[in-house]
């Protein structure tokens, strides 16, 4: 568990959260016909929530009887998330206080990028916690878009990256070039591996790409496990008797994919960095 760093930018936090929105709102057409009450659970400014309302009605017609909840547990998100709504403000309700989120039998409850939050931050018991409320308010779907690892990640690169034993100033020079197009500081390298060991197997590796782009808010990112879940801990808690795995999907960003074919081809690192999930509420 790391100490939660406070975002020192907001704007340019939540503009990278907006990023690849139409791959967030996967699910929306698995969704059976009718209305539905849809709950992001850490909804930060509420652009998630505003899109999903877009995509479901995008003429903005009255007789749409969607409704909107969005959960944080920062203030300061929660008044930009008010500030900012766009749709029809009758329909919307953002709290910082998970007792005053509605129960509904037709809720879709989205867990999107914040998972890995969870179990980056929090303590045992309160992750705990975190899964009881989940499943206690029934909701019809549940949503899961999130960062997670699998155990084989954590090997050795191979020989043809890396020449044993592990070398800084060849460390820094290939991740240095295979980042060219972008930009990657030789102090990002050196606090990355203060906090995360030297970057010689794979899962640290694709850790840096993740978030090497987030200079403005370095020092909270850094601290921020990406990989604080892994798909075994994952598929044991999404496991309940109540509930069937409709849609999984397991798949490297393409951000990274683009990265990794260019260099290594389709034969190494492949490795998934995250994963989408849809379960559906069994019939009574």
């Amino acid at each position: 568990m790391s100490e939660e760093k406070a975002i020192k930018d907001f704007d340019f936090y939540t503009s990278e959260m907006e990023k690849g929105m139409k791959d967030k709102l996967f699910f929306l057409n698995f969704l059976h016909k009718g209305s539905f009450n849809f709950l992001d659970y850490g909804c930060a400014n509420g652009k998630t929530l505003e899109a999903i309302s877009l995509a479901r009605n995008p003429k903005k017609e009255r007789d749409n009887f969607d409704t909107f909840f969005g959960y944080d547990n920062s203030e300061e998100m929660i008044r930009l998330a008010r500030l900012q709504w766009q749709g029809n403000s009758n329909k919307v309700k953002f709290e910082s206080d998970w007792k005053k989120i509605p129960r509904s039998g037709k809720t879709v409850l989205i867990l999107s990028s914040v998972l890995h939050e969870i179990y980056s931050y929090k303590k045992q018991d309160e992750i705990e916690l975190f899964w009881k409320q989940i499943f206690d308010i029934n909701p019809q779907y549940i949503v899961i878009r999130d960062m997670c690892w699998s155990r084989d990640m954590d090997r050795k690169m191979t020989d043809d990256v890396y020449i044993p034993p592990y070398n800084y100033e060849i460390n820094y020079h290939f991740i240095s070039n295979f980042v060219k197009n972008s930009t990657v500081e030789k102090w990002q390298i050196d606090e990355f591996e203060d906090k995360w060991g030297p970057i010689t197997n794979v899962k640290t590796f694709l850790h840096l790409l993740l978030k090497y782009r987030y200079v403005v808010n370095w020092e909270r990112e850094l601290r921020e496990n990406y990989f604080a879940l892994d798909d075994v801990e994952l598929f044991k808690r999404i496991q309940n008797p109540m509930y069937n795995i409709i849609y999984m999907e397991r798949f490297q960003l393409p951000t990274i994919e683009k990265f990794t074919k260019i260099k290594f081809g389709d034969d190494n690192i492949n490795d998934n960095t995250h994963v989408k999930i849809i379960l559906k509420r069994k019939e009574k």
